[in-house]
């Protein structure tokens, strides 16, 4: 169910999501879901924020009942600038709980919101540096090793993401037995099992479709020029996101010897192998300069 617009991107949210505050206040936990709600929407903020600083698309950000999420086109964007993004989460619930903290001392009457602020933001920011998918340290260490035997990596993350969820399952299922409900551990290892499932390896640069323009729409073009010895893997790389891309190719002499669009760049790509030179892609797929 869409929201609003942040600019370009659709906030949504989960019609499941829509009972939970009244239920937390019918409860007596109303307060406890507020402060979570906002420790979490400034995480997930943080993240899109980074990103389209970064030029990386944030394609939408959805509400659901386990918190935020923000769905982002990370294919082919430079691992630096990724791992920028997965880390800012976490940073940002430090910050907010140091902030929290220092609220606490100087106004003693909010210092047990402040104080349960603190300890959530705390958790949130250790539980999402874990090495797990679907959590930022799983992506970060994904990010970490680019260019590395990324399925293996990938699924170990996966596997560690499911263990994870279980273990907070099986947490809960004993507490239960001895008396002791807490619904959280529940939600949170459901989470992390289906989330991890649902995780897919993002494609490589080389493989990414060019896209369909629909029509009446307009992109900006950004154009970057690169040496003719670059490799086509790097060209897809080092290429500005958003927008349709243009690689004007250079030879040593610094002299334009042809263009490659983005559509001419995945084929050759694709043809010719990732490896492969953009000179190579200019003499087959792209636009000379005679």
């Amino acid at each position: 169910m869409k929201l609003f617009s942040v600019g370009s991107t659709p906030v949504k949210i989960n019609p499941l999501l829509i009972p939970v505050l009244p239920a937390a206040f019918v409860f007596g936990m109303g307060a406890q879901a507020a402060l979570a709600f906002l420790s979490l929407a400034v995480h997930e903020a943080a993240h899109a924020l980074f990103a389209r600083r970064l030029g990386i698309p944030v394609l939408e950000i959805r509400a659901e009942p386990f918190g935020f999420a923000a769905r982002m086109d990370t294919a082919g964007h430079d691992p630096y600038d990724l791992a920028a993004v997965y880390a800012a989460g976490p940073v940002a619930s430090l910050v907010t709980a140091a902030s929290a903290a220092l609220f606490a001392d100087v106004t003693p009457a909010f210092a047990p919101a402040a104080e349960a602020l603190v300890q959530f933001d705390l958790l949130i920011a250790c539980m999402n540096l874990l090495p797990a998918l679907p959590l930022d340290g799983g992506r970060l260490v994904l990010a970490a090793f680019s260019g590395r035997p990324a399925k293996r990596i990938h699924a170990m993350l996966k596997a560690a993401g499911i263990a994870l969820g279980a273990a907070f399952t099986a947490l809960f299922v004993l507490l239960l037995l001895h008396g002791s409900v807490n619904p959280a551990l529940a939600v949170m290892g459901v989470f992390l099992i289906i989330s991890a499932f649902a995780e897919r390896l993002p494609p490589e640069p080389a493989l990414i479709s060019a896209r369909v323009l629909a029509p009446a729409l307009t992109l900006p073009v950004r154009q970057t020029a690169l040496e003719e010895h670059t490799p086509l893997c790097e060209a897809l790389r080092l290429i500005p996101a958003g927008g349709y891309r243009v690689v004007t190719v250079l030879d040593a002499s610094m002299r334009r010897v042809g263009e490659l669009d983005e559509k001419a760049l995945v084929a050759a790509a694709k043809a010719l192998g990732p490896s492969s030179e953009l000179s190579q892609a200019v003499a087959k797929y792209g636009q000379k300069v005679l």
